[in-house]
Formats: C-alpha cells, structure tokens, sequence
C-alpha cells in the first residue's frame, strides 16, 4: 500500500447529511453543523482524496467493537461510550441564521426594522435582549418568546392617520441558543437587512444516528458509563461504539470489516492506508492486514479477549474489535422530539396550534373531546348496568346502536378513559329522565344523525332511547355478600364472592336456575341420564344465556340451539355434566313439575343467602313465568298499563305446597325492596276447567296462584329487580316505566308548586284564620312555576296547577295525580309519542291476527328503541367524565340514551390492530411442543431433541416482534395448547 495523493483544496458539495467543518464564516445558509473535534480517516481512497473529503474531514475514527450487550444494540442500534461523549466526540456546534427584511407591502403598508414602542408592544414577548435599534446584543442567550430584531408594520390611512402592528420576530421553540454573528446590510431598493446567526451546541444523545461510510448507518440506543463498557482483557482498552453484529450480514458491508482491520494496524504505525476499491489495494490484501496485526501484537482475525463491563466476567467468545470511521449526520432528536402539556390555543376552533415550533399540540377532533358524566349507567348484556366510572380495566359486553341493523345489539368494551373535570350539560327527557355530558357529546336523534348536546332543539330533538337496566356496584355487592360460598352437593360446582370475578360467576349461576324452575324442564331419558332445556324468546337472550353457561361448562352450545316454531321460542340445552350437578341441589324438580311439590333450590331461600343472588334468580324467574305490563282498555281506551305478577300452577293436591312457596318468592321479594304486593287466591286454570269439562272424572283439577305487584311498585322492580333472559318483557317494562315516570314527576312538581305557593301566600294560615277571606294566588303561581323552571325543566304543563286546585289541594285536602283532563295523555297516546305502541298492541288490518304484539321479533338480532323528546338542555358545571370505547358500533347505553364512543383511540388503536393483526399476512412457525423453543425443522428440536413438533400459524407482525426480541438476546419460547390452535408467550425475558 502506498499513501494517497494530494487533494486539490477547492470546495465541494458532499452527498450525506453529515456534520463536519464549515466551509466559512461568511457562508450564510439556514443551518450549519460544524464537527468539534474532526479527524481524518486512517483508511482513506482515491475518490476521497480527488472530491477533498480527507482534508475537509466530517467524522471521527471511533474504537468500534462488533458485539451483542445488554440489548440496547439490537439490529442497527449502537451502544456509545459516555466518557468519550464527554471528551467531545461528536460534539457540533448547529448555526442557525434568520433573515430578516424591511419591505414594502404595497402603497399603504411598509415595515421598518426599530425598537416597537411600549403601548404596541406583545404581552408575551421578551424585548430586553435588543439594542436602542431594536436588534439583539451579540453573545446574549436568546430562547422562546424573545425577540431578535424588533419590526413595525405601518398601516397608512386615507385620512392622513396610521396604524402601527408588532411584527417583531422571535425565537420559536426549539431555536435557542446564543447569538454567534449579527449581519447588517441594504438592500438595492435601500431596504436594511438583518442576518442574525444562534449558536447552539449539540451534544449525542439516545436517538441521535451515527453511519460509517459504509452506509451501516444506526441509532444511539444507549450511552453507558465507561465503568460499563466491556473492556479488553489484555490491555484494558474501551471500545467508543459497540455494534449489533447481526447489521453486517443483512447489510453486506464487509469492506467495513476490512477497514477495521487495516486501520487497526494504521493506528499501531501511526500512518494512513490506502484502500480503494477494486484497484492493486483491494486485492489479496487479507494475508498482508492478517500479517501486519501480528506484527503489531494482535491476533490475526482481528478479535480479543473482552469482559464484561458489569460483571467483570470474560465473554464466552472473542469479540471483534478496531478502529472504524464513523459520522455523526444530521438526524437529531433534539430537533425532532416533542411535547406540551398546555399551551396557544387557535381562537377560531379552540383547538391546539400545530407545528413543532409553535409548540403545537395534538388537535382533538370533535369525536375526541367528549364525554359523560360518571353517575350515568351503562346498560350491559346480561341484564345490569354499572356506572361509567367503574368500568376501568373491563372488558364488559355492553349494548349500543347498530345502524346495519337499526337496532341495539351487545359489543365488546376495548377501552376506558378518565377525561377528568369538564364543563358539562343535563339534558331532560320527555319522562323526566336526566343525562349529563359535555357540551359537544354526540347524541343520536330520531331522524339517524348523531348531534352535538347543545345543538339539541328544545321540544324538536328526539332521542334514541332503549334499556336501562339496574344499576350495581359489584365492589360494593362483593362486601354486601361477606364472603359467602356454596357447594353443590356432588361437589362439582362452588360459588363463592370473595372477588368480583367469582361473585359474577355466582350470579350467572343464579340466573340459570331462575330460567330452568320456570321456562326450563328436566325429565329422565328411557336409556337413562337426564335431559334437560329451557326455552327463551329472542336471539339476544340466546346469546345472554349461553354465556352464563359458558361460566360452568367447557364448550358451548350454540349449535345445539334449535328453534321452536309451535310456541315461538328457542330451545337451548342444558350440558349434560352440569345439568347431573343442578339436579343434586335439593329443591330441584325432575320431571312434570305441575304434579310434585312447588319447592324452590334451598340454598336460595335461607337467610343467609345474599340479596345479589336472589335478586338475580327472581329477575330469571320472572323472566321466565313472570308477566310484564299490559296495555288495556278503559272506557273504550287503552289507558290502563297493568302492573307486574308472577303465576304458578299446581293440580289440586300439591295447591297448599304452591301457596307457601308464593309466600316464600313474596318474601325475596321483600328482601330485594319491593313490599306492596297481593297474592291472589287460588284460581282454576281455563285449561282445566276445558279438560274436566270434557272428562270430568279422567282429569284432575289443577289450580293457579298468581302473585300481583302494586303499581307503584313498577318503577322500583324496575330499578332494583328487572326482567333476565327476556327481551319481550324487557322493553314492555321499559315503555311503561317511562309513562309512569312521567306521571310521578308531573305529580311532584305539581306538589312542589302547591306548597311554594303556600309559602308565598300563606294560603293555608290566611283560610284557616278567615275562610271567606279571599286570597291571590295567580302571580304566586307564575312566581313559582319561574323558580322551580330556574332549577329543571316543567316536564308537562299538566304539572301547573290552577287556582282551584290550589284550594283543592290546601283546603279541601284532595290528592294529585289521576290525569283524567284531555290536556294530558292516555298511556296509549304517549306509547304512539315514542313509538312503542307496536310493543304493545299489534297495528294490523287482519281481524283474525292476535291484537296483542310481542315487544321485540323473535328473529331479530337486535332490541328496538324508543324516541323521547328533549325538554331541556341546561349548563349543570363541572363533573369528573369518562368514556369507553366500544369495538365496531362505536356507541353506547348510557342511562338508556344512545350515546356516540368517544375515545381518542377510537381511529388509532383500532387501525393499527386490523394491519397488524387482522389483516397481517398468515405465517407459521415450528415449535416444540415439550420445550417451547423454535425450532429449524419439523423433524426435531435443537435444544431438547425431542420429536413432538408442531407447526403454529400467527400473525406476520409476531414473527417481526419474534425477531426483534431475538436479535436483543432475548430467548422466545412459545407453547401450544391441548387444541393446538392458540399460541401465546410462556418465557419471555431469560437473556
């Protein structure tokens, strides 16, 4: 090798974003990155010396060891040496220059470069860094918000007036630094011109890129200690640069292992190679380098005995180690990273400015800044609700709007958030029901568009309503329960509610008992066992039921389902295993259950048995033989909606037996908080009374106790107990609830009213004192009416009493609340206002069709809904607000309201699961099913030799993540499971 020639010392424009020497003081560009320390590379080539780059050097020659250590260098990521950091390696000095000129605008603005003067001047702009001229001192440091060069643009009025604007420029974020150079100068027009040249001092760090000029170009990932860094053994040498030796093979690059090797003899002689590629030098040059490291005291491959920086202890194989020419480019983090947590505003949308230098945040699209309050419900698939605020770290089934099929149907929670305090709005209802939200929530309105809540039109907006079941606090159930347990007698099933997870399993448990002593039947099979099905009406309540067996049974049975066309419902079975473990439970009736004793599961009677439990298998139960309200007549009008009853059946020598065990459902009734209620004397049945009629000796009498609930007592069933496992009475119960919540809160403000105007006037003292003395009471009324509408909304104008009824209700002692005036509407009237009439009666021009309609259709796939009008829509403060993301449908029940998925992560996280999974390309892998490695065939495993191979299909994004984890020297085992077709992660993290 001989030594390169000359280069010719004339500038030139280099190819790569790397940081070297500047080319000039004077050279004014926009940012300049000057090297500290550059050096010239021990290895050099002719094109080198021809285009002057080893003399116009941009780059360091680094001690670089090829080596796998602590992770951080995995695949093209590098581990750099602190204390040569702190030598000043790679240090830069970054030259910004701002350019700033006076300029005419047109004939009625101009500029001028000065110091603004105080009255014009921005609040939030520092001018005490600039001169009397208005341009900044050199060497001052200058960061955000400080003005550079002082500017005022003049607005020349017709009249002969002017108008003067700051247009001073400032340090945006992320140009500080200290003033280098300030350059004054005009313009051929005669305009001054200012350069101001910011120095600032860049110093590597994680993120920042490093390449040699083999193009092997890679990220800090770590920059440890010099106490850290492996160390040679023999002469104690510290490597500057450590590499992932897995960047050489996938990149090709070994003539950076044959610079590595010459220049590690170039630094032992203290001389330059010359290396140029496919020339005399890059030829049969392995023996003459492999050579002159022995004569220099190296082994001739280049590689030494290395320890461990941490531990002391010698690697297990010899690391390659040398000199390298490395550059620092232009790719820093500094320049790139960013955050902010409050900030500029932009007036117009209230959103976040964007841009870096503007510290610019995230801007929030409409769908991202809502939410609810953390009172309202959600409704759930299985009959519950929780509050919003419980449902962090969930994955519940929750209800929502699907417009495929204009309906509410159950979809998985994917996500909670805690959006903190925000100014909110109530909305009334038209049934008095109040949601609160933020102001921008979207609601669904009857007409299929999703509007903001103040945008809601008072008395026009109708919303989509549907469920709202009984709302739970399972933390708050789990302390009622006290730590109860039960065990089957066969020992194969065991409630407990010491967690939430096993009381959810208890009540599910619960729930199917409530089904199968109602709608269900067990009988015993002539070839012996047992069968058992119970029979529900709608696909949801299939869906619901199967998964409360899902909780006790190993498979499902969906595909056992089967329809039954002649009584209008679905059979679903009970598995066979857990159907032999209810049978054990004493109570439990095998075969006709008309001619046994009327008996009830015994652990669900006893005192101890909590109230959750109960209140669990008698929503089952009425779900079952329960009757839900009923639209009737009244003087020619269907103005009555009856209340809620339960009925059993039992022939007459087993009627004592049902008596007792009514009076035993009245008293879980009572434990649940419902009290009035009526148990109606035994009654012949009309089937029976058919069939005696016709055999009167063959057939004995069977009788029928019916259970009715008062009616005040609809809503409190409906807010504590609820129907489970039927949609039909489900709805039904919803719609009346509705009408009775109307009525109950028309009667209290009317109340309300009465008795303020009795404050106001002291009515009652005055017609006590002198009963003819007449008494105002019109303007105490209208006064009022104003206060109470200053506190909520008059839910109808039924609720404004008249001044006799004022006399009525204060003198005469009369109550409010039988709705007889034409002014407010009849049950069937408010059921068309909301669109649930057709729950109700069947709307057919057939006379020989059933009038009565089912509430849901027994095929659909979804619950229907109702529309309520929007009364009112009021600022009600600040409140702690949530929401939840929900997979697909995007929205939710919220207190029965259709409300919109809100998330952040409703567009984001999403996305990235459907390309990285979902839609990711089908790959396999082999692995052993004794160790859980990977093996290289399917013949047998690398490291434990044994021959039960399996080949696993997962998602190409795993197999990317596989080698990552990998090339960071992390050791992936994988198993598989008894069906052999779910993989997951059994040891991840042994290096």
């Amino acid at each position: 090798m001989r030594d390169p020639p000359e280069p010719p010392h004339r500038p030139v424009r280099r190819p790569h974003p790397v940081l070297g020497s500047h080319p000039g003081a004077a050279h004014h560009v926009t940012i300049v990155h000057t090297l500290h320390y550059p050096e010239r590379p021990l290895v050099q080539t002719h094109i080198g010396a021809i285009t002057g780059n080893d003399e116009m050097v941009f780059g360091s020659n680094l001690v670089v060891a090829v080596a796998m250590y602590t992770g951080f260098n995995q695949e093209d990521s590098v581990i750099m040496n602190k204390a040569a950091v702190d030598r000043g390696l790679f240090r830069t000095f970054a030259f910004r220059t701002i350019h700033v000129e006076e300029k005419k605008k047109s004939t009625s603005y101009t500029e001028d470069i000065r110091l603004p003067p105080q009255e014009i001047r921005a609040r939030s702009y520092n001018y005490g860094k600039l001169d009397k001229e208005g341009i900044v001192l050199c060497g001052a440091y200058v960061g955000p918000n400080d003005v550079i060069v002082g500017k005022i643009q003049t607005k020349h009025i017709k009249t002969g007036g002017e108008q003067q604007t700051d247009t001073s420029v400032v340090i945006r974020n992320g140009e500080e630094g200290y003033v280098d150079r300030v350059f004054i100068s005009t313009s051929p027009e005669g305009y001054r011109i200012v350069k101001v040249k910011i120095r600032s001092q860049k110093i590597p760090e994680i993120g920042d890129k490093v390449a040699s000029r083999s193009a092997q170009k890679g990220t800090i990932g770590m920059i440890y200690n010099q106490e850290d860094m492996p160390f040679c053994a023999q002469t104690g040498l510290i490597p500057d640069l450590i590499i992932n030796p897995l960047c050489l093979p996938s990149r090709m690059t070994i003539n950076q292992i044959i610079e590595c090797v010459a220049a590690k003899s170039c630094a032992r002689e203290g001389r330059f190679r010359y290396a140029t590629p496919f020339s005399s030098h890059s030829t049969g040059v392995v023996d003459e380098l492999c050579a002159s490291l022995v004569e220099n005291g190296f082994t001739p491959d280049g590689k030494e005995v290395m320890n461990n920086g941490f531990t002391g202890e010698s690697f297990a194989a010899r690391i390659f180690i040398g000199p390298t020419f490395y550059h620092r480019l232009k790719h820093l983090v500094s320049a790139k990273i960013h955050a902010r947590n409050n900030g500029s505003l932009q007036a117009l949308t209230r959103q976040p400015v964007e841009g870096r230098s503007r510290d610019g945040g995230l801007r929030f699209g409409e769908m991202e800044r809502d939410s609810i309050s953390g009172s309202v419900s959600v409704s759930l698939k299985q009959g519950l609700a929780v509050r919003i605020c419980s449902m962090e770290g969930g994955s519940w089934d929750v209800l929502g709007w699907d417009a495929d099929v204009r309906g509410i149907v159950p979809k998985r929670q994917i996500g909670f958030l805690d959006k903190g305090e925000k100014e909110c709005v109530r909305i009334t209802c038209q049934d008095g029901r109040i949601f609160v939200c933020t102001p921008d929530h979207p609601m669904l309105t009857s007409d299929g568009e999703w509007v903001r809540a103040q945008h809601l039109q008072k008395g026009v907006s109708r919303l989509k309503c549907s469920v709202a079941y009984p709302v739970v606090d399972i933390d708050a159930e789990v302390a009622e329960c006290k730590g109860w347990t039960y065990e089957t007698p066969d020992g194969n099933v065991r409630l407990s509610t010491d967690t939430p997870e096993h009381f959810l399993r208890s009540l599910a448990f619960a729930r199917i008992l409530g089904l199968l002593v109602t709608d269900g039947t067990i009988s015993k099979r002539k070839q012996g066992g047992y069968v058992g099905h119970v029979s529900v009406g709608h696909l949801i309540d299939v869906s619901t039921f199967l998964d409360d067996l899902d909780l006790f049974s190993l498979s499902k049975e969906q595909d056992f389902t089967r329809e039954d066309r002649m009584y209008s419902c679905y059979s679903i079975p009970i598995p066979y295993r857990l159907l032999n473990t209810i049978i054990e439970i004493p109570g439990i009736l095998v075969g006709k259950r008309v001619e046994q004793e009327s008996t009830l599961p015994d652990f669900l009677i006893r005192e101890d048995c909590p109230r959750p439990i109960v209140r669990e298998f008698l929503a089952a139960m009425f779900g079952g033989d329960g009757h839900t309200c009923v639209l009737g007549m009244h003087r020619g009008k269907r103005d009555i909606l009856t209340s809620l009853s339960f009925s059993k059946s039992r022939v007459a020598t087993r009627s004592d037996s049902l008596v007792l065990m009514m009076r035993e459902i009245t008293r879980m009734l009572n434990k649940c908080g419902i009290h009035k209620m009526t148990l109606q004397e035994l009654k012949e049945t009309s089937v029976s009374k058919k069939k005696r009629h016709e055999n009167p000796e063959a057939h004995e009498r069977c009788f029928q106790s019916t259970l009715h609930l008062d009616i005040s007592e609809v809503i409190p069933f409906h807010d504590k107990i609820g129907f489970r496992h039927c949609s039909h009475k489900t709805v039904r119960l919803e719609a009346a609830v509705a009408y009775r919540r109307l009525r109950e809160n028309v009667v209290r403000q009317h109340n309300w009213i009465v008795q303020r105007v009795d404050q106001i006037t002291r009515f009652s003292e005055i017609k006590k004192a002198s009963p003819t003395k007449i008494v105002g009471t019109k303007k105490a009324i209208i006064q009022a009416v104003d206060e109470l509408r200053s506190m909520e909304e008059i839910i109808h104008p039924y609720a404004i009493p008249t001044t006799h009824d004022i006399t009525d209700h204060l003198i005469k002692g009369t109550q409010f609340g039988k709705f007889t005036s034409k002014n407010f509407p009849t049950a069937e009237e408010f059921l068309k206002q909301i669109g649930a009439y057709s729950w109700f009666v069947r709307e057919t021009e057939d006379e020989t069709a059933r009038p009565v309609a089912y509430g849901t259709c027994r095929s659909s796939p979804c619950i229907p809904v109702m529309e309520l009008t929007v009364l009112d829509v009021r600022p009600c403060g600040k409140e702690v607000v949530y929401d939840i993301e929900v997979d697909k449908i995007n929205s939710f029940l919220a207190d029965g309201v259709v409300a919109h998925n809100c998330m952040i992560s409703h567009g984001v996280s999403r996305f990235l699961a459907e390309r990285l999974f979902d839609m990711s390309d089908v790959f396999s892998v082999p692995v052993c099913c004794a160790c859980g490695c990977l093996p290289h065939t399917l013949e047998a495993c690398n490291m434990c030799e044994s021959g039960r191979i399996k080949r696993v299909r997962i998602p190409y994004a795993c197999k990317l993540l596989f080698q990552e984890l990998m090339a960071m020297g992390i050791n992936v085992s994988l198993f598989v499971d008894k069906d052999e077709k779910y993989l997951a992660a059994k040891n991840i993290g042994s290096l």
